[in-house]
């Protein structure tokens, strides 16, 4: 896709997963970006993730704005009431010729941004609640123009989550400086220098939770 590289990796803990991501060409200017995040593991999350990831696929296509697209996503969720079950949510749209990235967060972790190889934080943003748990979520909604040569790092919490024989998580920390080792590279082979470093971490520890990452090299 012209002025955008992609990648992405999803490993599940077991044999299916709740986690999700989405890349889905709005129209001829705009990508919409989306990564999420069911409540559990499992068969019953897989199905909620299947529900959630096909109404974000219908949604995004109504040309209605992001966070419309998340809150009829949160009202057929909450409809179907499926005993409690939720899911975090981050989903940005990128105009792929201003480079204008609206974010719309609900629940999910921050996503993280360098201008070339230097991190750019984003505002701190306010409270986000995750979808189908009540009518009318709190959720952090920003919009910022991204300069060229950015890099953009969507994930799950199963990344920062996971931890070595010692019970240390991976952490922000480590997940930020094994990307900026990567920055070079493709956006697919960035996603798997990361996964190469996790598992190093991890070492013999068993993965417990869904580890998925969506990475979007702008020019």
């Amino acid at each position: 896709m012209a002025g955008v590289d992609l990648g992405a990796v999803m490993r599940a803990a077991r044999t299916v997963g709740g986690d999700f991501y989405e890349v889905i060409r709005v129209d001829d200017e705009r990508l919409a970006l989306a990564i999420g995040d069911v409540a559990g593991k499992g068969i019953p999350a897989a199905l909620y993730m299947a529900l959630a990831s096909s109404l974000l696929r219908a949604e995004a296509r109504q040309n209605v704005p992001p966070e419309t697209v998340v809150r009829r996503i949160n009202q057929h969720l909450c409809e179907r009431d499926m005993e409690s079950m939720f899911v975090t949510l981050l989903y940005c749209e990128l105009d792929l010729r201003t480079r204008h990235l609206h974010i719309v967060r609900a629940g999910h972790e921050h996503p993280l941004l360098w201008s070339g190889q230097t991190a750019t934080p984003l505002a701190a943003g306010g409270r986000a609640m995750p979808l189908g748990l009540v009518d009318n979520p709190l959720l952090d909604i920003q919009e910022i123009t991204l300069p060229a040569a950015t890099t953009l790092l969507m994930f799950t919490d199963g990344v920062t989550d996971e931890i070595d024989p010692g019970t240390h998580p991976f952490g922000k920390r480590r997940l930020i400086e094994s990307v900026e080792r990567s920055l070079h590279l493709p956006a697919q082979e960035l996603c798997a220098a990361v996964v190469d470093d996790l598992l190093a971490h991890q070492n013999a520890m068993p993965q417990f939770d869904d580890v998925t990452m969506l990475a979007v090299h702008v020019d």
